[in-house]
């Protein structure tokens, strides 16, 4: 039986990638301390998310391991050896980075590095994929010339409506706390690709979306507003159109397993991902972007 390790398995997309490998016949373990909770307070709760997934999946174990504890991390993949890691643990908000920047760059930068390290000591063969983030480009896809339409922004030049791909700039750009950490998380699994020959890839989404999200004010905006109506609480609207569309989570996760089998690559006008994944001693980098514009404040 195959074995995967996932971490952040009780967040959006950890949780569906438990469900959607315990469906195939994997032995599914998952890792994550409910750290959501502490960045985003009772809103951010995932317990509720684990136990969900205690009572659907068959061949699933939770481990409540910190990401930043560098000897648990070590001893828990070298217990099990996966065939496959897929790192989804995060800090994800950009306004949180800023009032936490040790705490995000700790889980970000320093918990990527825990698990990398452990893979090349343990299971250097088997794949790595990480959930990256399409905001490791900053403001660069600003640049690129916008119209605004009446409920959204769309590319001026025909050229760019299949959107941003690995070639934009990562450096000289605006980021936010969050992109930096997440840039340096990014860059460090390219490295241990090339320099270690480890089969890892990048996935650059941005703004996913999906029922199973335990969304706060501050991270997960659709899931948030579904909460904030039914509850009847004050949302606040930050910005003007909407820049882009939210990808549900369950095409991400599919997107996953056919990295693992062949090389695939994957592109859309209003998804979030270009993927191109060498397994066999290559690194490979993938993205979807579209820019996000100016806005309004609106009161």
């Amino acid at each position: 039986m195959k074995r995967v390790l996932i971490t952040g398995s009780s967040g959006l997309i950890g949780s569906e990638a438990v469900s959607f490998f315990d469906q195939r016949g994997w032995d599914v373990h998952g890792m994550d301390n409910n750290m959501r909770r502490d960045f985003f307070g009772p809103d951010g709760d995932t317990t509720w998310n684990l136990e969900r997934l205690r009572r659907i999946t068959t061949r699933f174990t939770h481990h409540g391991l910190d990401i930043r504890d560098r000897q648990g991390v070590a001893e828990l993949v070298r217990g099990h050896r996966p065939a496959l890691i897929v790192h989804c643990a995060a800090q994800p908000s950009h306004d949180l980075a800023a009032r936490r920047p040790f705490d995000d760059f700790d889980v970000n930068a320093g918990g990527t590095l825990n698990l990398l390290e452990a893979a090349r000591q343990h299971c250097p063969e088997s794949p790595f994929i990480f959930m990256s983030t399409n905001k490791v480009y900053g403001d660069a896809p600003n640049e690129k010339p916008l119209r605004e339409l009446p409920t959204r922004w769309e590319y001026a030049e025909p050229a760019d409506w299949e959107g941003i791909d690995e070639t934009c700039r990562v450096d000289a750009a605006l980021h936010s706390l969050f992109g930096a950490s997440k840039l340096a998380a990014d860059v460090m699994v390219q490295e241990y690709g090339r320099y270690f020959g480890m089969p890892t890839v990048c996935y650059r989404g941005g703004c996913l979306t999906g029922p199973n999200h335990s969304g706060a004010e501050l991270h997960g905006f659709l899931a948030y507003l579904a909460r904030a109506v039914k509850e009847e609480r004050v949302y606040r609207i930050y910005g003007g159109c909407q820049p882009f569309l939210s990808p549900h989570f369950t095409l991400t996760v599919e997107l996953l397993l056919k990295a693992i089998v062949r090389g695939y690559s994957m592109g859309s006008r209003y998804l979030f991902i270009v993927l191109y994944l060498w397994l066999e001693r290559t690194l490979t980098r993938g993205d979807y972007r579209r820019p996000a514009g100016e806005g309004r404040s609106l009161k």
